[in-house]
């Protein structure tokens, strides 16, 4: 039978444990995550059988080679690669058998069906191994290991009068009193139907702690109230640009966030002082760390740094979640119809594969005393910290996910919808130059990407363009909302923001 697939959501309740049912999570984490190496090395060892089978190569090359364009040949490639999955032993239901001895080891600690949403996981890596070309599926360390989830709560982990019940143990949950002010969306929320439920764990500085996350059928509570209307957005690595038919919107990506890189470089540096004194016979004598199999010890001051670290990043994982949210609730308080630019910031994140020159000469000094001439070669790095920083991707995500239901996200071909190029008063295309941040456009000095989100809300309704009589009506409308925000802007003294603002500080001081 078919697992019927409906909307969801996740509630997150904190548990309240004493030390007894910390320790206890821990062995179950434990245990889990002996559970998914074991998954792991069964089919590390299978695929290392698949690799030497003549037909299973003949059929991946087929199915990953972009030049094959018949749809039948695909079908019948991935037909291959399906039935070699089940003579190798890797589907999940196979996974799934296999764990049984595995699940009896730890049954004091892990369930049948924690276990079967286990290998799942597991499966998911195969697949992405079989059919999208991966180069291998890894172990996980016990630190990596965030989460355990059931398949329904009717067995295994179980949410139960407000408490966790699982494997003999009940341990209570952190509800919002009734004087809070989340109260009403918990309420309203624990109306839906409860699907099923996970465990999940977050590192800081003093240890782990651990959450149930309940996922509930349907759609989330309304905290916001989004507004019909279309609205223009024009993202980049590290800027988004929202215009809707009342205001605009134009940040930094993450404005606000704190920035903890060099916090996290000053432990990496305690850090790898300790492992060094810890582990001496791990390194060569010119410092690097030697080849082979090695045993690492660490000292309960590496643990604390390491510990430490990892809070680091969730601080600043979840500051940027909560600035999504509000940026994402912000946007669609302006309209429900959202148009944004196609974009693979993943290709943006990979290096140039193509060697340029510069123009540019160097004259170095060799070690005899003679010296040669250097051509210098432009730098290949691309966009790949700032989109790690930033995640532009993501905040399209979360909009797509608040509007499930309520509205759409319509993603516009950058090859058809010129917007960064196009001028609406003389309806000609003009490339400009990345580092312009401002045009031009019938006599007003605009923001570039203000303007591009602009002319994306009165994209046409065949989505090759934007309407030019729509946008010559509401071009007056537009440029009161951009001479707003940008004033805005200049107050609010964004030192991280590079929109061009020195461009309207000259015209406003002359």
């Amino acid at each position: 039978m078919k697992k019927s697939k409906t909307a969801s959501f996740v509630l997150s309740l904190k548990m309240q444990c004493n030390k007894k049912d910390t320790a206890w999570l821990n062995k179950v984490f434990f245990c889990g995550n002996c559970i998914y190496n074991g998954f792991v090395s069964f089919a590390r060892k299978q695929l290392g059988k698949m690799a030497a089978d003549s037909e299973y190569k003949q059929a991946l090359e087929g199915y990953t080679d972009g030049k094959t364009t018949d749809a039948a040949a695909k079908r019948q490639y991935a037909a291959i690669l399906q039935s070699k999955k089940h003579e190798y032993r890797l589907t999940v239901y196979d996974l799934e058998k296999y764990g049984q001895a595995m699940q009896h080891k730890y049954a004091k600690y892990i369930d049948c069906n924690t276990m079967c949403k286990i290998a799942a996981e597991v499966a998911v890596a195969v697949d992405a191994f079989l059919y999208r070309n991966g180069k291998q599926i890894h172990y996980r360390k016990i630190t990596d290991m965030l989460s355990l989830e059931g398949k329904t709560n009717a067995q295994g982990i179980r949410y139960v009068n407000g408490r966790l019940v699982w494997m003999g143990h009940q341990i209570g949950l952190q509800a919002p009193s009734r004087n809070d002010s989340q109260r009403r969306y918990y309420e309203e929320a624990m109306a839906h139907r409860l699907k099923y439920c996970r465990i999940k764990r977050r590192i800081f500085g003093s240890g782990w702690q651990y959450y149930l996350e309940l996922i509930l059928e349907g759609y989330p509570p309304e905290k916001h109230v989004i507004r019909e209307g279309a609205v223009g957005i024009d993202i980049g690595t590290s800027t988004v640009a929202a215009v809707g038919n009342d205001s605009c919107i134009l940040q930094s990506l993450g404005k606000g966030v704190r920035n903890r890189e060099k916090e996290i470089q000053r432990i990496d540096t305690l850090m790898d002082a300790s492992r060094r004194k810890s582990n001496p016979e791990n390194y060569n004598r010119d410092g690097t760390i030697k080849k082979g199999r090695k045993r690492w010890r660490f000292t309960n001051s590496y643990r604390k740094l390491r510990n430490r670290r990892s809070a680091l990043f969730r601080r600043r994982r979840e500051s940027m979640k909560q600035w999504r949210d509000q940026c994402a609730n912000d946007i669609l308080s302006m309209g429900n119809v959202i148009y944004v630019e196609q974009m693979s910031f993943k290709g943006l994140q990979h290096k140039a594969k193509e060697t340029k020159r510069t123009g540019r000469i160097v004259h170095v000094s060799k070690k005899d005393g003679t010296a040669r001439t250097v051509y210098k070669c432009a730098k290949k790095k691309r966009f790949g910290k700032t989109i790690n920083r930033h995640a532009p991707a993501a905040l399209i995500s979360v909009i797509e996910h608040k509007l499930a239901g309520k509205g759409l996200v319509i993603r516009i071909n950058t090859y058809a919808f010129k917007a960064s190029q196009y001028n609406h008063i003389t309806n000609t295309c003009i490339k400009p130059n990345l580092r312009t941040r401002v045009k031009n456009v019938g006599g007003h000095i605009v923001q570039r990407d203000l303007y591009s989100a602009f002319l994306l809300q009165h994209t046409r309704p065949d989505l090759a363009g934007a309407d030019q009589k729509q946008c010559i009506s509401d071009y007056n409308r537009f440029i009161q909302q951009h001479n707003q925000c940008i004033r805005n802007l200049i107050t609010s003294n964004d030192k991280n923001a590079t929109f061009g603002l020195a461009c309207f500080k000259a015209i406003a001081n002359s």
